[in-house]
């Protein structure tokens, strides 16, 4: 059962979640920010939902360092009066798990977002679980374990995608830390070596770092084209420069400048923010042809993929069949890949990419001495190839 406070000066929340036998309610909804200390001090706490508008001396990064000191596994929801780039920064820094909306969020979407909260508990129990998928794996026969892994799920149909091989607008995402910006930038080169022009639109607005890696300066907001050259055949548009009113990105506006892009190139290339209560985010997978997740060989970032992928397929709505994996910073002691394959069996796995010790050394050299080995040129190569292949390819059955 989740032990479960409300800080929100209204009680309307509280008072429905205290007859619902999933939680247990530890207090009556509290006040002002001194009241959270105060039960912090006595309880063992799941979850805090939070509001902004709490009445206290504290400023919110002040606060949620206040709480997470107290209890440093809390899960805390946040509500904020509205989209501010600023908070979500401070709360994503002070590792709040989630982020909403007062005036988007109804009481019955958010018990159901309580129900499905992990807590401490909960991650544990699912990594034991995916510990357990891997000695099965490894112990049964792929058709066998298939049929475990998807007992109520039929493999997709491979069904013919239209071929998009012109103006495709592929994201990259993945949890943070998985390496997108690299891996963005990698494919990038790769594509200019196919005599691709490619835009790369670095929308991780939280973490731009695509032009510190490339050792380039933000072009001035007051440039009405947006757009930092990086090369001949590759340009760069930084997110922070698409506010197109104070601190706010106006989705439409967004959407008509990549019509226009469109023409102009033969790929957009979108680095994504691994976090999933930017609207943003969403309107950029939705818009992609291809939606390219990375992930890494071990038992977290599994957790984490998935966790992305059940937000993008069942919250999100968006097509399995544009998801495409990529197990990314791959080395000897990672998972075996064909149980990684298993695991993510419902969706078109790309391939791996080797963990490559030189990434930090071509980034402090903002790229110029970029070099890989043929296996790793390779491996690029095939990804692009599979990302473009023709249509025919996708009437293969499933085996």
């Amino acid at each position: 059962m989740k032990k479960i406070v409300t800080a929100l000066a209204n009680p309307e929340l509280n008072n429905e979640l205290i007859n619902m036998k999933e939680f247990e309610i530890i207090t009556p909804d509290i006040q002002y920010q001194e009241g959270i200390f105060e039960i912090l001090e006595e309880k063992q706490i799941d979850i805090l939902i939070l509001s902004e508008l709490l009445k206290g001396k504290d400023d919110l990064r002040s606060l949620l360092q206040k709480i997470k000191k107290l209890n440093s596994d809390i899960k805390i929801i946040l509500l904020l009066e509205k989209e501010n780039i600023d908070k979500i920064r401070i709360a994503k820094e002070e590792k709040v798990e989630k982020i909403l909306y007062h005036h988007k969020v109804s009481i019955k979407e958010m018990i159901e977002i309580l129900k499905e909260l992990p807590t401490q508990t909960n991650i544990e129990e699912e990594i034991k679980n995916i510990k357990k998928l891997i000695i099965e794996t490894q112990k049964n026969s792929k058709k066998n374990i298939i049929k475990k892994l998807k007992e109520n799920i039929k493999p997709r149909e491979k069904k013919q995608i239209e071929n998009n091989s012109e103006n495709n607008i592929i994201s990259v995402a993945g949890g943070h830390g998985t390496g997108k910006s690299i891996i963005t930038v990698s494919l990038a080169i790769q594509l200019k070596k196919e005599n691709k022009k490619v835009l790369i639109l670095d929308f991780d607005l939280l973490n731009e770092s695509i032009h510190t890696i490339f050792g380039k300066k933000k072009t001035n907001q007051k440039n009405e084209d947006y757009k930092t050259k990086i090369n001949t055949k590759i340009d760069l548009i930084c997110a922070s420069n698409l506010l197109f009113s104070s601190k706010k990105m106006d989705i439409l506006k967004i959407n008509q400048l990549l019509e226009k892009l469109k023409k102009e190139y033969d790929v957009i290339l979108i680095d994504v923010s691994s976090e999933c209560y930017l609207e943003y985010t969403k309107f950029l997978l939705k818009l992609s042809n291809n939606i390219i997740l990375l992930t890494e060989g071990n038992l977290l970032e599994i957790k984490k993929a998935i966790h992305l992928l059940d937000i993008y397929t069942k919250e999100w709505k968006i097509e399995k069949e544009k998801i495409n994996i990529i197990f990314n910073k791959y080395h000897k002691n990672a998972i075996d890949e064909k149980i990684l394959k298993n695991i993510f069996i419902e969706y078109k796995i790309l391939g791996k990419i080797n963990y490559n010790k030189n990434f930090s050394t071509w980034i402090n050299q903002n790229m110029k001495n970029y070099y890989i080995s043929g296996k790793e040129r390779r491996q690029q190569k095939n990804i692009i190839e599979k990302i473009f292949e023709k249509p025919k390819i996708f009437k293969k059955e499933v085996s």
